[in-house]
């Protein structure tokens, strides 16, 4: 925690420094303020993970493995069985 303490001072005078120079002031406005890339990376990182992980794991996964083994995994399974006891009579 003391690390964080003495650190913190330090990176705001940089900041601010950074910040006052013609190129750094330039190069933060592009970076913050000019191209959004909150939405960027959004739009086109975050989107494709929650399109993936919902495709892979809700559809795939959570359906299939639901059917296979719930309700009608099982009375399938049952009615298989049954009939094969049924044909060994």
């Amino acid at each position: 925690a003391s690390v964080a303490y003495n650190v913190n001072p330090v990176a705001d005078q940089f900041q601010r420094a950074f910040q006052t120079l013609t190129f750094g002031n330039r190069l933060f406005c592009f970076f913050n303020k000019r191209w959004f890339f909150d939405q960027v990376f959004n739009d086109f990182i975050v989107r494709s993970f929650l399109r993936f992980g919902y495709e892979v794991s809700f559809e795939a996964l959570d359906k299939g493995a639901i059917e296979i083994l719930g309700p009608y995994g099982i009375s399938y399974t049952f009615r298989r069985l049954a009939e094969r006891i049924s044909q060994l009579q």
